[in-house]
């Protein structure tokens, strides 16, 4: 994994609406450079659910046989809401405190539980391979509650897919980092 020392993209959700009749979510965010960028940057929205209750392998491969049959699933991905590698966010050079807004709209399929959900957005920086992209910055905003969280915070997220775990880094501030894909 690679760390660099500052963020090259600021992220900051400006609006935020979910109606419970039509489960749909909408939401603006605004992705500004902070400093003069070179290359193709995507944002990418992935909408995950929390506390799902299912059995869980526990992999006789690494010691441990047998299932744990009410294992409580988190950051389950739910939808890829703007496909798998995201959309671009600019076209040529992305000068510094250049603001590009995004806006998404999604609806929550009736088995999901709203306050269980959370939209994950992240910038990278396009490469060869998605599985080597650089990610400039991510946030993670409840789809109920409070808007306005920016890319300040840190903490780890696991986001799991399918047959693909991906892990996405959400440091401080003062890092960003890379992700990688790893096959199950």
């Amino acid at each position: 994994m690679q760390i660099l020392k500052c963020p090259l993209v600021n992220l900051n959700v400006t609006a935020k609406s979910f109606n419970s009749t039509t489960r749909t979510l909408d939401m603006t965010i605004d992705a500004t450079a902070l400093e003069n960028l070179t290359g193709q940057y995507k944002i990418s929205f992935v909408l995950t659910e929390d506390n799902l209750v299912y059995p869980q392998n526990y992999y006789s491969q690494c010691g441990t046989p047998g299932y744990v049959n009410n294992y409580v699933h988190s950051h389950v991905v739910r939808s890829m809401v703007n496909g798998a590698s995201g959309e671009n966010l600019n076209s040529g050079a992305w000068n510094q405190n250049e603001t590009v807004t995004k806006n998404i709209s999604t609806v929550l399929d009736a088995g999901w539980i709203p306050e269980n959900c959370r939209v994950v957005i992240f910038v990278y920086k396009e490469s060869t391979s998605l599985n080597v992209s650089n990610v400039q910055q991510a946030i993670e905003e409840s789809v109920i509650g409070t808007t306005g969280i920016t890319g300040n915070s840190g903490s780890v997220k696991i986001i799991r897919f399918l047959k693909t775990i991906r892990i996405l880094l959400i440091l401080p501030p003062t890092y960003h980092s890379q992700f990688r894909k790893t096959e199950m």
